[in-house]
């Protein structure tokens, strides 16, 4: 026999694929476990026990499982959760829902439920672009909480086809269009068939020859494929006819763009229908001007000029995103390219705006995040998440799979990333199957830790997630879909406050939770989104024992409380990695060994169980010598030795589980160990 005591210090590099069980010999593996579930990994190296969400309201429709969560974030003090759904936005802020006479605020918006997952958008101050490739861009804009508008956005001059184009220039048709006057509201007339009854809306440029200054118009009825009436905004040169015209790239014809950004003072709006493979930047300062030149309009160009671009390649690159950061990343379905000025250090300009592939690992069409100076983006068939970053060894950017070491946490196929900054830089991915993981990403530190988060509740979903700016940290704002009481629910919920310094009343671990504080009482009211089911209370600091399952909206105590928090239980799960000897990591391969003891190395913790992996599992003993059993409970913060009582087995691991609504922290796990001399 051969007895050793091992020590793992940190969980760094989260969940481990199962693939991975057998590869002692790298370095990720005396850092990593086989199940890591509702523990967040901290930058430090320890893992903490997830902190409960908080229900804040039912999604409009229950049965629309399209709803979805967009961020308002004017400042850190100052920021709103769009809930977005079917033809309706309602709104969100200071962990609450917006009211206007009692009811929940709301405004009408154009894109139905089967819209609302292409719908992209970005903000600039006060205001949210959005788009969509079958409906005209929208602008919203805030002018109090219950006051808010939706407007159309109207883009001046711009931008347009080439006039050489084949189907929409002058020149590559070679047709001529023949203004009947040179102001006001006119009837453009073409030499051939052109328009559509989609073009309403469109806009449309015109001079008389190529000597002349352009003027343009927006179209405002149609009459016939040769005949539509223009509004002129730009006068016009003439009234004769001529090949010198160019339709406008965005109409019901051709397509509305479906991805858009802000970068250095420009709006920058790509792939449409008919353009998908172009990126149009409009004039600097100037957000809805897409002048294609100068002032003088005859073809001149300045540094503040639009600009368009397509993206030539020997094969299709669908453009899915536009990402901006040190320079401006642009995903497609044939890899990422990089928009920034040949001259380091300036503004993209129309004489200096370069546009090259970096990345030849196909794309997504989901929104690419970047965390801190990182672009990650996921890649076209949605199991991996990629981090790009730059070689200065190799010259060249390299995208590497953040999920290689846990390809398992991203098998439901990525559907979305939200990130939270602060404190530290926790990345959450959602599934289509609506499970949800979280990574721990500071690469500086190498810590690069998945985790898996299942929510309270039954038969569990999660539609869509936000982020937004918190009072001490970044929230996740979150559509879950339950089981409550026999009915399909969603309900938008928001992850609470991690549990680090705070005192132990102040802790919220349970899901979908209601919050009390007030006199001292035995009925917890408020709980009618949770009726039938059964639910746990914290409360005065400790677990109050529950008198059956809500009932009428409100649960009995068996004690009186003057605070606590009522929801759904869930079970925090770490099953280790077979220890690894440290040193000699192949002395345990392929011998009998069971792990005899184990020490914890516990900080502001209170209960739990652990045991070997598939046997009974022993309750960590919940009270210090100190611990007053009427009072709040007492954290450890110290190390906690067990004695396991386990048999020889081939591959022992460790199991422990949190399931009390109480904090829990671990900083590190010593193993006792025997092993077999065969």
């Amino acid at each position: 026999m051969t007895y050793v005591t091992t020590y793992q210090s940190n969980l760094t590099q989260g969940e481990l694929s199962p693939w991975l069980y057998g590869r002692v010999d790298i370095a990720q593996y005396d850092n990593s476990c086989r199940v890591l579930k509702n523990f967040i990994v901290r930058p430090q190296g320890g893992v903490i026990k997830r902190p409960g969400t908080k229900y804040v309201a039912s999604i409009k429709t229950q049965s629309d499982g399209e709803t979805r969560l967009i961020p308002f974030i004017y400042s850190d003090s100052d920021a709103y959760v769009i809930e977005a759904g079917n033809q309706y936005f309602r709104f969100y802020r200071n962990n609450a829902q917006i009211l206007s006479g009692g009811s929940p605020y709301e405004i009408s918006t154009p894109w139905t439920s089967a819209q609302l997952a292409n719908v992209k958008f970005a903000q600039v101050y006060d205001s949210i672009y959005f788009v969509h490739p079958d409906v005209k861009p929208r602008k919203l804009t805030r002018t109090s909480d219950t006051s808010w508008t939706m407007t159309e956005v109207d883009f001046n001059d711009g931008p347009y086809f080439d006039l050489i184009d084949e189907q929409w220039g002058g020149r590559g048709t070679n047709y001529t269009m023949t203004p009947s006057a040179t102001s006001g509201s006119i009837t453009m007339t073409s030499s051939s068939a052109i328009f559509a009854s989609t073009d309403v809306g469109r806009i449309i440029r015109w001079r008389g020859n190529s000597s002349v200054a352009w003027g343009w118009g927006i179209i405002t009825a149609y009459t016939s494929s040769t005949v539509v009436t223009v509004s002129v905004q730009s006068p016009l040169s003439a009234t004769t006819a001529s090949t010198q015209w160019r339709l406008g790239s965005f109409s019901d014809t051709t397509g509305w763009p479906s991805c858009i950004t802000f970068f250095e003072q420009r709006m920058v709006l790509a792939n449409t229908r008919s353009q998908q493979q172009t990126i149009w930047f409009s004039t600097s300062a100037d957000i809805t001007d897409f002048s294609p030149d100068n002032a003088e309009d005859k073809d001149q160009v300045d540094a503040s000029t639009a600009m368009t671009y397509t993206i030539a390649d020997n094969k299709a690159n669908v453009i899915y995103w536009i990402e901006p950061s040190k320079g401006l990343y642009i995903g497609t379905s044939g890899g990422v390219w990089l928009a920034r000025s040949s001259n380091q250090g300036e503004a993209l300009t129309p004489s200096t705006i370069t546009i090259n592939a970096i990345i030849k690992d196909s794309s997504a069409n989901v929104p690419a995040v970047t965390a801190g100076s990182t672009l990650m983006y996921p890649q076209k068939f949605r199991r991996k998440l990629l981090e790009v970053g730059y070689s200065f060894e190799d010259d060249a950017y390299r995208a590497a799979d953040l999920a290689i070491l846990a390809e398992h946490r991203t098998a439901g196929y990525i559907d979305e990333i939200e990130v939270a900054r602060n404190p530290n830089y926790l990345v959450w991915v959602r599934m289509i199957d609506g499970t949800v993981s979280a990574l721990t990403y500071i690469r500086e530190q190498n810590v690069i830790a998945w985790t898996r988060q299942e929510f309270g509740g039954t038969d569990v979903e999660v539609d869509s997630m936000a982020v937004i700016p918190g009072s001490a940290e970044d929230e996740l704002w979150m559509i879950i879909k339950r089981t409550v009481n026999g009915n399909t629910v969603r309900y938008v919920e928001y992850l609470s406050t991690t549990f680090l310094d705070q005192d132990v009343e102040d802790a919220c671990f349970l899901d979908c939770s209601v919050s009390y504080s007030g006199s001292a009482t035995s009925t917890i009211t408020g709980l009618s989104h949770l009726q039938g089911e059964t639910v746990e209370c914290f409360g005065n600091g400790a677990a109050t024992t529950v008198s059956g399952p809500v009932s009428g909206g409100s649960i009995s105590l068996q004690d009186t409380v003057t605070a606590a928090v009522v929801g759904l239980p869930y079970e925090s799960v770490i099953e280790f990695n077979q220890p690894a000897m440290n040193n000699a990591p192949a002395a345990m391969q392929g011998r009998l060994g069971r792990v005899h003891g184990v020490v914890l190395r516990l900080y502001r913790s209170f209960g739990g169980q652990i045991g070997i992996s598939g046997q009974t599992l022993d309750i960590i003993p919940q009270y210090s010598s100190t611990t007053t059993m009427d009072g709040a409970l007492e954290l450890v913060s110290e190390d906690r030795e067990f004695v396991l009582p386990s048999e020889f087995k081939y591959n022992p691991t460790v199991y422990l589980r949190h399931a009390l609504p109480v904090p829990f922290t671990l900083n590190g796990i010593v193993y006792q160990i025997t092993i077999s001399s065969r």
